[in-house]
């Protein structure tokens, strides 16, 4: 299943990766040795199935035939928009097998602290890393936020070679605050959508979705008659009517939280669960939310001064735990001039798209002081010695 990530097959038979297993006398020995060094290995073994059976699922275009028994049939939860499940971008099949499954093994490697192996499977001599680079800007059909990105390690990484969990300090991953998002935004969903109280959610998540109902309680006193418009509202459109862009082969996809309106206009409010709500992340925040605002006023055809922006903060806390999270809500004033930033980084983007040379040539030069970016771009230039020299020839 992993070295089928990044293909699509029209019909895929799939027989379900299992968490559970008969458990023998040593396997009950080295789950006990593991649960006394705090490791879970059932919930390991549960997340690793869920994810390799979605990398299964979601190769199929267009029939997918599971296999499995009676008593695990009702495991699966059916729905009928199967093709609203956005999947990894497809490259070139060719590529993209190969390297993914050399960049999981080293990268794997290399947090076990296995750092010369994974250097050497990084390393082998075929030019995997410029062929993958090549294919994914020549495949690549959209951009979002997220993948808006001005540091090419970064872009190189968490884009083409889909290592999310990278970053530039070794060690400096948000593991533990990505998870804890992805608890609170669906939390969230259930209970606008009136499916749920926060009653019915417990710790760090109860506490998180109390303190966003009392900042949207405080927001209907500054926008009378505040009503939900929308949840987790998906909006795509062509680049060019984004941002500057002449060309119809790229679309631009973003997705907003809430959506309210109110006797004055719409209100978008953004959920963050991150401890700090600093000057730089609201900044960064406030232009994320610039976007959608622009994109959305394009889709409904809303003059963008009738749209509010709204970042809330839910889960602030310091650096010891005292079981207290603080909100706050911070008003987009100047989305206009905030939008031009993004721009210039998204322009960045479609240049290194125009011009694949120039995006290694920046990626070898960047100075991040990071193993595996060190390997990579020895890499880089390796392939491109070897393609200079095979050209004279």
């Amino acid at each position: 299943v992993h070295k089928a990530k990044g293909r699509e097959f029209d019909i895929v038979i799939a027989l379900p990766s299992s968490s559970t297993h008969p458990y023998s006398f040593i396997d009950t020995i080295v789950t006990s040795i593991f649960e006394s060094k705090g490791i879970d290995l059932k919930d390991e073994i549960t997340e690793e199935s869920i994810r390799v059976n979605f990398v299964a699922f979601t190769r199929a275009k267009k029939e997918l035939n599971i296999i499995t028994d009676l008593t695990h049939v009702d495991d699966f939860h059916w729905d009928e928009n199967l093709s609203d499940i956005e999947v990894d971008d497809v490259t070139d099949t060719n590529t993209s097998s190969v390297s993914d499954y050399r960049l999981t093994e080293a990268y794997s490697l290399f947090l076990g602290g296995k750092f010369t192996e994974a250097e050497k499977l990084l390393k082998s001599e075929d030019p995997w890393l410029m062929e993958r680079i090549v294919s994914y800007f020549k495949n690549v059909d959209h951009f979002s936020w997220s993948s808006v990105m001005t540091h090419t390690d970064e872009f190189l990484m968490k884009n083409i070679l889909g290592v999310n969990s990278y970053s530039r300090r070794p060690g400096g991953g948000s593991g533990e605050g990505a998870k804890f998002g992805n608890e609170v935004h669906p939390a969230f969903e259930k209970i606008l959508n009136n499916k749920a109280k926060p009653e019915d959610f417990s710790g760090d998540v109860k506490r998180a979705l109390k303190n966003g109902l009392a900042a949207l309680k405080d927001l209907e006193n500054d926008y009378p008659g505040l009503k939900l418009e929308g949840i987790e509202v998906k909006v795509k459109l062509p680049l060019k009517s984004v941002v500057k862009y002449n060309r119809d082969d790229l679309l631009f996809k973003g997705k907003i939280d809430a959506l309210y309106k109110h006797d004055s206009g719409y209100l978008e409010v953004d959920w963050k669960t991150g401890k700090k709500d600093s000057d730089e992340k609201v900044t960064v925040y406030k232009r994320q939310l610039s976007v959608y605002k622009k994109m959305y006023s394009i889709d409904k055809k809303i003059p963008e001064n009738e749209i509010t922006t709204c970042v809330i903060f839910v889960a602030l806390r310091g650096v010891i735990s005292t079981g207290r999270f603080g909100w706050s809500a911070h008003i987009g004033k100047r989305d206009a001039q905030v939008f031009k930033t993004f721009e210039r980084h998204l322009q960045k983007v479609l240049e290194w798209r125009k011009d694949t040379k120039k995006f290694i040539k920046e990626f070898i030069e960047v100075q991040v002081n990071h193993p595996l970016i060190l390997v990579l771009q020895h890499k880089l230039k390796k392939e491109l010695r070897h393609r200079k020299s095979k050209s004279k020839k």
